[in-house]
C-alpha cells in the first residue's frame, strides 16, 4: 500500500511537470540613451507550476543581450518620465499593496529606489495599469450580496448559500490567479460604495416617517 502511494505521487509529480511550460517574454516599452541606440525593456516569465506565473522585468540591448534585471514577483509595472530615465516597481504577493521593490533606470542600469514616495506612488501605477480588472473584481463581489438580498424564502437563501462558495473559488482564481492583481486593493476598492450604501441607509433609516 505504501509503494501504490509513493508511485502515486511521483505520477501526480511528474503529470503535473509535463504541463509546465518554457520560460517567455512580452515586449513592455523601447526607449533609448546615449550609450545605446536601442534598449528594450521585456516582461520575463517564468513557469509557476501550480501559481500564477512569476515576472521581473529585464532589459536588454537591441541585439538581445541581457544588460540588467529585477527580481521576480507578483507584478511588473514602469513608468518612464523621461526619455532614458524609468521607474519599475515589483509587486509581490496577492495582499501586497504598495511594490516590494522600486527600482530607476539610467543609462542601462538598474538602481534601488525604496523610497516612501515611490513606493505610494507605485499603489497608483498599479491600479492605472489595471484599472478595468480592479473595477469589475470590485463590482463582482457583491453579486453574492445581491443573491442574498433577492432571496425571500429559505430555500432561496440556502441556494444563494451553496452558490456563493464556487462563485468564490471562481472570483479567486481570475482576479488573484490569472489577473494577479492585489486583492487588498480590490477590497479598498469594493469598500467605498458598500460603506457609502451603508451610510445612505442609516440618513434614511434617521429621517422622520
Amino acid at each position: 500500500m505504501r509503494r501504490l502511494r509513493v508511485s502515486a505521487v511521483i505520477l501526480t509529480f511528474f503529470s503535473c511537470a509535463g504541463w509546465a511550460h518554457q520560460d517567455y517574454e512580452r515586449p513592455e516599452r523601447s526607449i533609448s540613451s546615449p550609450a545605446h541606440k536601442e534598449l528594450r525593456l521585456l516582461k520575463h516569465y517564468t513557469d509557476g507550476l501550480f501559481g500564477p506565473d512569476p515576472v521581473k522585468l529585464v532589459l536588454r540591448s537591441g541585439d538581445g543581450a541581457l544588460l540588467a534585471e529585477t527580481g521576480y514577483g507578483r507584478d511588473v509595472s514602469v513608468i518612464c518620465p523621461e526619455e532614458a530615465r524609468c521607474i519599475v516597481f515589483v509587486y509581490l504577493g496577492s495582499l501586497a499593496l504598495m511594490p516590494r521593490d522600486v527600482w530607476e533606470l539610467r543609462e542601462a542600469q538598474l538602481q534601488p529606489a525604496d523610497s516612501l514616495g515611490l513606493k505610494l506612488l507605485g499603489i497608483a501605477v498599479d491600479l492605472r495599469d489595471h484599472a478595468l480588472a480592479y473595477l469589475l473584481g470590485a463590482l463582482l463581489l457583491f453579486v453574492p450580496v445581491a443573491m442574498f438580498r433577492k432571496a425571500k424564502r429559505r430555500a432561496e437563501k440556502i441556494a444563494a448559500a451553496v452558490l456563493t462558495l464556487p462563485y468564490a473559488f471562481v472570483w479567486l482564481y481570475v482576479f488573484v490567479a490569472v489577473v494577479q492583481l492585489s486583492m487588498t486593493m480590490i477590497l479598498l476598492l469594493a469598500a467605498i460604495p458598500a460603506a457609502g450604501w451603508v451610510g445612505l441607509r442609516r440618513k434614511r433609516a434617521a429621517q422622520p416617517r
